[in-house]
């Protein structure tokens, strides 16, 4: 059987990035083969507002500010392994 694929991104008050690449990745039509996972290390800024809003199929796992990017990778990846990837 396929084992299902997840991208990891890790964010912290990006939302105009942030956006921009899920919009991209959209585009793309990454969402057929895989499962986008955002996560949002305490943004200020917005980000997590504007994910809900128009990325409802983004999985958000929020962090504290405190993780950086290698905390939020890890955060992101326990979460997606747990859900089989």
């Amino acid at each position: 059987p396929e084992v299902p694929t997840a991208l990891v991104i890790p964010v912290h008050n990006r939302r105009e990035v942030t956006r921009a690449c899920l919009a991209r990745l959209r585009e793309l039509g990454v969402e057929a083969w895989a499962s986008l996972l955002v996560v949002d290390d305490g943004s200020t800024d917005g980000t997590a507002e504007m994910l809900g809003a128009e990325f409802p199929k983004v999985t958000v796992l929020p962090g504290n500010g405190g993780l950086w990017w290698a905390g939020a990778i890890v955060l992101g990846m326990r979460h997606a392994m747990a859900q089989g990837a």
